[in-house]
C-alpha cells in the first residue's frame, strides 16, 4: 500500500511541478542577470578602491541598457542591483568611444604612483573587445569618456538608490518567508 502511495505522489509531483514547454528555474539560472541573448556586456566599467573614500564598484552594461551594478565601497548601493540606462544611452556611449578612438588607445595608462584608484573600461562591440586600465597620465578624451560613464551610473544610483534598496529588501523578505516556511512532512497513517 505504501509503495502505491509513493508512486502516486511521484506522478502527482511530475504533473503538477512542470507544465509542457515551461522551464524550471534553478540556482544557476536565477543568479544569471541576463539571458543568453545578452550574455556578454557591451560595456564593463570598474572603479577600484584607494586608501581614501574613492567609489569602488563594477557595472556591467548590456546592449538593452540593462546595468548590473555591484557596489563594493563608498557608493550609495552596496551589493548587486539592476537598473536601466536605456538602449539609446548605450548607442551614444559607443559613438563616444568611436569619437575618442577607444580601440586604438593604449591598453594601460599607469605610472609608478601609489594611492590612485584605477578605472577599467571594457567595450565589446561588433566582434571587437578592448579593455583599458586608466590610472595615471590619462589622455583627456579617455578621462572625459570615463567621467561620462561614471556620472551616468552614479546619477541612477543616487536618484533611485533608496527605491532600489527598498525593492531589494522586499524581495529578500519574500524570499526569507518562503525559506522559513516549514516543508510538509509525510506522516504515515
Amino acid at each position: 500500500m505504501k509503495k502505491i502511495l509513493y508512486v502516486l505522489m511521484a506522478i502527482g509531483l511530475v504533473f503538477t511541478g512542470c507544465k509542457k514547454g515551461e522551464k524550471t528555474a534553478d540556482a544557476s539560472t536565477e543568479s544569471t542577470p541576463v539571458q543568453s541573448k545578452e550574455s556578454t556586456p557591451v560595456i564593463v566599467f570598474e572603479k577600484t578602491p584607494c586608501y581614501g573614500t574613492c567609489p569602488n564598484y563594477t557595472a556591467s552594461i548590456y546592449k538593452s541598457g540593462l546595468v548590473v551594478f555591484e557596489g563594493k565601497r563608498f557608493v550609495d548601493l552596496i551589493g548587486e542591483y539592476k537598473f536601466n540606462l536605456g538602449e539609446d544611452w548605450v548607442k551614444l556611449t559607443i559613438n563616444k568611444s568611436k569619437d575618442i578612438n577607444f580601440f586604438e588607445m593604449e591598453d594601460r595608462y599607469d605610472g609608478n604612483v601609489t594611492d590612485l584608484p584605477s578605472t577599467y573600461t571594457t567595450i565589446n562591440w561588433k566582434g571587437e573587445s578592448k579593455k583599458i586600465k586608466a590610472r595615471y597620465e590619462i589622455p583627456q578624451g579617455l578621462k572625459d569618456f570615463n567621467l561620462f560613464i561614471h556620472n551616468s551610473i552614479m546619477k541612477q544610483v543616487e536618484a533611485n538608490g533608496d527605491k532600489m534598496k527598498r525593492y531589494k529588501e522586499q524581495q529578500n523578505v519574500k524570499m526569507n518567508q518562503r525559506e522559513k516556511k516549514p516543508l510538509p512532512v509525510y506522516q504515515p497513517r
